[in-house]
């Protein structure tokens, strides 16, 4: 087996059956527009899960359309390029189902007189046709209304799936990254989200799915009772890979021998992350050696930090704030885990130390391993952390 670093789905999708039936049960009744908040740390496999679904409806459900849109891809991070991407993934979602197949660069060209004539062909309602208008005139600049082009864009997509006889599942990955769009210099996320929520209340024929990565920015989205998506969405948690599964990874794609030690040692290194098994499967593929003990897989992971652990694991910092940092720092090089020892060993506040602890797990960054105790919740991030800072 080749080893993937992007999300997977079939087959190399380990152990998310129970996730997945949860989701496609509900997704896959047209008359149903309940929807899904998936919640977990970096790298656990909320997109592979998210993309498993895709495909399963798509192979397996005819009349549901389903649109991919992940925030993260809008670079830049302003509206307009989010807008003319969620434009693009809906059209080339809706092409088998309706005649409009241009992309929004295309009828950027074209212009507002050009689309207008365009759409009398289509025989599309007029709500239809001024939504699209309006996407496309806001994407051109010509309009300026930043709650009227997300509204459109938004409610374009139901109308398609009603103008279609289909259901539409609309899938957005990173979600709470809505917030750090701008417009010009303004932070305008926050009530693109409150927006998208009224169109979410308005929808007939689609149901919304989400994922994030931070609990903090998660619960501000959809778990507290303030949140704009507060009990309009079911909201699953997507944890670690359990022992057993981890076990069964190894058996089927690991096509080397590996002691029960090297076993032991995969499962605590790899913190159960499925990106972590997927890195060090294909360090440890290339090992010259006919059994893999725990020697073996500390080996594949100075290889793999030593070559390429900036890759992998620098954006981690770029997310926290510098204090953050130096905490994270002193917990992986000094080896402490409780909250006086990292103020000690980090020469720092103990009442600051605890703070910030608290800001780090609702990142995901720690978690509690029991009263007082504090562990990192990806293991080989922690690693990178002694080898960079040591």
């Amino acid at each position: 087996m080749s080893f993937y670093l992007t999300p997977v789905t079939g087959d190399l999708l380990i152990n998310r059956e129970k996730e997945l039936e949860q989701i496609l049960s509900e997704l896959s009744q047209k008359n149903s527009r309940i929807g899904f908040s998936l919640t977990g740390i970096r790298r656990i496999g909320k997109t592979s899960i998210l993309k498993q679904v895709k495909k399963r409806l798509e192979e397996e459900k005819k009349g549901i359309v389903v649109i991919y849109t992940s925030v993260w891809n809008a670079t830049p991070d302003t509206l307009e390029t989010f807008i003319s991407n969620l434009f693009d993934d809906a059209m080339d979602a809706f092409k088998d189902k309706f005649p409009l197949t241009m992309k929004i660069r295309n009828l950027i060209k074209v212009g507002r007189d050009g689309i207008a004539d365009l759409l009398k062909h289509l025989s599309v309602s007029a709500d239809l046709g001024d939504e699209i208008s309006y996407t496309v005139s806001y994407v051109r600049g010509e309009e300026s209304d930043i709650s009227k082009a997300v509204s459109s864009v938004f409610s374009m997509i139901d109308e398609l799936a009603e103008k279609t006889k289909t259901k539409c599942v609309l899938i957005i990955d990173e979600f709470p990254s809505l917030t750090e769009l701008k417009v010009g210099k303004k932070m305008v996320g926050t009530s693109i989200i409150k927006t998208i929520r009224t169109a979410n209340e308005d929808w007939k024929k689609t149901s919304l799915v989400i994922s994030g990565s931070f609990m903090h920015t998660m619960q501000k989205t959809t778990l507290s009772s303030s949140a704009p998506f507060y009990k309009q969405l079911v909201n699953l948690q997507i944890d670690s890979l359990e022992e057993k599964a981890i076990r069964g990874f190894v058996k089927k794609y690991l096509k080397k021998k590996i002691s029960e030690k090297g076993l032991e040692a995969l499962i605590e290194k790899s913190s159960g992350i499925p990106y972590n098994l997927q890195i060090l499967g294909r360090e440890l593929s290339n090992l010259k050696e006919d059994t893999l003990g725990a020697s073996s897989i500390s080996k594949a992971i100075d290889e793999i930090l030593q070559r390429e652990g900036d890759i992998h694991f620098r954006d981690y910092l770029h997310m926290m704030q510098s204090t953050e940092v130096k905490v994270i720092k002193t917990m992986a090089v000094a080896d402490v885990v409780r909250p006086k020892e990292i103020a000690d060993a980090g020469n720092m506040k103990l009442n600051e130390v605890t703070a910030l602890l608290q800001s780090l797990l609702d990142k995901g960054i720690v978690r509690k391993r029991e009263r007082g105790k504090y562990q990192f919740t990806d293991n080989m991030f922690k690693t990178w952390l002694n080898h960079a800072y040591s």
